[in-house]
């Protein structure tokens, strides 16, 4: 299966640009975005955050994984994840063999700053924690197929760097 048959799967810390750049990246090839976090409030008819303050993490990320099966199933979209979905081993193997992942490196300043903007990141209440949250995430966006440093860049340069890494 050649990479332009796979899905296209945008990973990295919240506050890296993933729903920005997935839109943008879908429109150039042609196909469908999907944003995971919106399968899964749009299903639970409420946010992230009211499902974490409500129903907690793990109830969360049990959801998370249901969402994430049925999203790459069909025909190849580009989709982004949320900051954790990588995070689970289980998911990450599955996601791995379902599509093509590109890890948007983002440094922690630049997402902090991001994630104070919108308010909206269950996980984005306290700094410290946030900080040592983006360094053990990091281990696993490591396993990504390819890795693009987003620090200063655009979104359509962005979405120029994953089209020419992708040779598509």
């Amino acid at each position: 299966m050649s990479r332009s048959e796979k899905h296209l799967i945008l990973v990295g810390f919240m506050g890296s640009g993933k729903s920005t750049v997935g839109a943008l990246l879908a429109r150039s090839l042609e196909r469908a975005f999907v944003d995971l976090d919106e399968v899964i409030e749009d299903g639970e008819g409420r946010t992230i955050r009211e499902i974490f303050e409500s129903k907690g993490e793990e109830y969360f990320r049990g959801v998370e994984g249901r969402r994430l099966r049925e999203c790459l199933t069909g025909p190849p979209i580009v989709l982004a994840l949320g900051g954790g979905t990588f995070d689970s081993p289980v998911h990450r193997k599955w996601i791995l063999l379902s599509g093509h992942t590109v890890w948007l490196d983002v440094p922690v300043d630049l997402a902090w700053r991001r994630c104070l903007e919108n308010n909206l990141r269950p996980l984005a209440v306290d700094e410290l924690r946030f900080r040592e949250l983006h360094a053990r995430r990091r281990a696993g966006y490591r396993l990504a197929h390819t890795r693009l440093d987003v620090n200063g860049k655009s979104p359509d340069a962005i979405v120029r760097e994953i089209i020419e890494s992708l040779e598509l």
